[in-house]
């Protein structure tokens, strides 16, 4: 029987679950009404953290820690971008049945937001077209990671938050409009 470790919800306001069962940590996404025509977990840099303090809980039930090294790994992340431009936070984890699972910047205006992807390659592209349901009824596969794949995605995704907090990445929000003013209030003295 799983230990359930905590649930949160994404921007969405659809839950998701990190559970654990002997070595094995899941994440699991709920996914009520036409969330299936989108169902990868869309989060802001605050539930990107919560996710990985999550999956640090799952790692570590007793300190809920996540493992030393975590500031060296952030360091040595492989960065990319996908064709369009939007950033990807480390290299693909493989996860334990298969899937690809990433971290990737969102194209959403307004607050930085990322995707938790995971897909199954074994169902992509023209299979799901000939699947007997419709495309849009396919939910992606909830991950199921080691704890070192755990470590890895929780790495990820405190990177994404990293970098969506800084300040060259806010889009005239509040915050980066106070910031600015700020700063130019403390170059003219």
């Amino acid at each position: 029987m799983p230990l359930i470790v905590g649930t949160m919800t994404d921007t969405r306001d659809c839950p998701i679950t990190v559970s654990r069962e002997g070595g094995d940590i899941y994440i699991h996404v709920d996914s009520p009404g036409d969330y299936y025509k989108n169902p990868s977990p869309h989060m802001t840099s605050t539930q990107a953290v919560a996710l990985a303090a999550l999956l640090g809980e799952a790692i570590d039930p007793v300190g809920g820690k996540l493992a030393t090294g975590t500031v060296d790994r952030i360091k040595a992340l492989k960065m990319d971008t996908t064709a369009r431009g939007f950033k990807i936070f480390g290299e693909e984890i493989l996860d334990l049945n298969g899937n690809k699972v990433r971290v990737q910047e969102s194209s959403a205006a307004g607050d930085p937001c990322c995707y938790l992807f995971t897909t199954d390659e074994r169902v992509s592209g023209d299979i799901k077209s000939k699947m007997p349901w419709s495309e849009n009824d396919y939910k992606d596969p909830d991950p199921r990671l080691t704890i070192e794949m755990a470590h890895g995605l929780a790495v990820q995704l405190i990177a994404f938050a990293m970098d969506a907090e800084s300040p060259e990445n806010w889009h005239n929000t509040p915050e980066y409009i106070a910031a600015y003013r700020i700063q130019r209030s403390l170059e003219r003295r």
